[in-house]
C-alpha cells in the first residue's frame, strides 16, 4: 500500500527500531481489563484507534501488503506469551479494492462505487490479531458520519473513512454492505451514495440532515437577495443582523462570516484541493445565534476567534496546515453576498441550503 509519510501528520508516533523492555505482566493484565494497553514505545492503544502494522500477512495475501492499516477492535492478553495483543479490523484503500488489482470474479459490482475517494479507507469484516510490538504508529484518519456536517479542513493526502461503509470478505469475495450505507442526494441521482471528497461539491440540508450533490438540486437567488425579503421560512443565518449589544465597528463585519452556506468543496475558489469548512461554520452559527455569546470587540479579537476555530477543526493540527486554512477561509469570506447562491432541498420548498 502507498500511504502519506507519518512525518507529515500530527498525532503520529513512530516506534523506534530497537524497542527495549516490556510492561510487567500484572500491569498488562490490569490495562487489558480496562480495554487499553501501553505500547512498548509509550503510547496507549485502545479500541477504535487506527494503527499501521508491519511484519504480518495481510488477508489480501498480496506482495505489497507489508504494511497495512487496521482499526483496533479490542486489546487482549496472549494466553501463551502473556504479551499484549490487539484484535484488528483490517482497513482497505481504494487501491486495494481496485479491479485492476483484484480479480474481477472476486469483486462485487457495487464495491467500486462505494470506494471512490482517492484517500478513502474502508473497514472490512476481516479480523486478525497482532502483537503490540507489530504496531508501528497511530494513524490519524478522519471519520465521516454522513448524517452530520462533520468534515474538518484537512490537508491534502489525509486519510478518511465513511462510518457507514464496510466491505464483507467471504471466501475471498469482496462486497459492500449496501443496506448499511447512508443515502446521499435525491433518489433520481445517478451517483447516489457516491462520495469522492476530492471531486464532489455538496450542500447540506440542516433540516433533513442530508447531503446533496450541488448539480442535482435547484439553484435559487443569492444571500443578498433574500436578506431584503421578509420571508419567515428563511433560516436565521441568512437574515442575521448584529443585535443592538454588538460592537458597532466589528458587528457588521460578522455578517460575511455568518451567511456562508455550508458546502463541501469550493472548486471555483480552490481548484487544486478539497476544502471544507462545515464544522467551523456550524460552530459559528451556534455561537452567534446564542444570545449569551460575547461578540469580538476588535478586529484582532475577530481574527483570534477565527484562528481558534481553525485550530479546533483542522486535521492535522500543524502550523502549515492552519496557515493554509486561514488563508482559504479569508478568501471564502471575501465572496460577495451577491455571489452566495442558495439551493432548495428536494424534500421541501421551505428548506434552504
Amino acid at each position: 500500500m502507498s500511504f502519506p509519510s507519518p512525518r507529515h501528520h500530527a498525532g503520529h508516533h513512530e516506534v523506534p527500531a530497537d524497542i527495549a523492555g516490556a510492561p510487567r505482566a500484572d500491569k498488562i493484565a490490569t490495562a487489558v481489563q480496562q480495554d487499553t494497553v501501553e505500547h512498548p514505545a509509550g503510547f496507549v492503544l485502545r479500541p477504535r484507534m487506527i494503527v499501521r502494522c508491519t511484519h504480518h500477512v495481510h488477508s489480501r495475501s498480496t506482495h505489497h501488503a507489508l504494511a497495512f492499516l487496521g482499526e483496533i477492535v479490542a486489546v487482549k492478553l496472549s494466553n501463551t506469551l502473556h504479551e499484549p495483543i490487539a484484535e484488528l479490523s483490517l482497513l482497505y484503500t481504494r487501491q486495494d479494492l481496485d479491479t485492476e488489482v483484484l480479480a474481477p470474479s472476486t469483486v462485487d459490482n457495487g464495491t467500486a462505487v462505494a470506494i471512490h475517494g482517492q484517500y478513502q479507507v474502508v473497514r472490512s469484516s476481516s479480523k486478525i490479531h497482532v502483537y503490540a510490538a507489530q504496531i508501528t504508529e497511530i494513524v490519524q484518519v478522519v471519520r465521516l458520519d454522513l448524517a452530520l456536517f462533520g468534515m474538518p479542513y484537512i490537508a491534502t493526502g489525509t486519510l478518511w473513512l465513511r462510518e457507514d461503509v464496510s466491505v464483507d470478505v467471504d471466501h475471498h469475495i469482496f462486497s459492500v454492505k449496501h443496506e448499511q450505507m447512508v443515502s446521499i442526494c435525491r433518489r433520481s441521482c445517478r451517483r447516489q451514495n457516491l462520495l469522492a471528497l476530492e471531486e464532489d461539491v455538496l450542500r447540506f440540508c440542516e433540516l433533513c440532515r442530508k447531503w446533496y450533490h450541488i448539480g442535482c438540486v435547484p439553484r435559487l437567488q443569492t444571500v443578498a437577495h433574500y436578506r431584503t425579503q421578509n420571508n419567515p421560512s428563511l433560516p436565521a443565518w441568512v437574515t442575521w443582523t448584529p443585535p443592538a449589544n454588538a460592537d458597532r465597528t466589528t458587528g457588521p463585519d460578522l455578517a460575511p462570516l455568518v451567511t456562508l452556506p455550508i458546502q463541501r468543496n469550493y472548486p471555483d475558489l480552490f481548484p487544486a484541493r478539497s476544502v471544507s469548512f462545515e464544522m467551523l461554520l456550524g460552530q459559528v452559527r451556534q455561537d452567534i445565534l446564542n444570545p449569551h455569546w460575547r461578540y469580538p470587540t476588535t478586529a484582532d479579537a475577530q481574527v483570534t476567534y477565527i484562528q481558534a476555530l481553525i485550530r479546533r477543526f483542522t486535521v492535522p493540527d500543524e502550523p502549515l496546515v492552519r496557515w493554509h486554512a486561514l488563508n482559504d477561509f479569508i478568501k471564502l469570506m471575501k465572496v460577495p453576498l451577491t455571489d452566495r447562491y442558495l439551493y432548495r432541498c428536494p424534500r421541501s420548498s421551505e428548506h434552504f441550503m
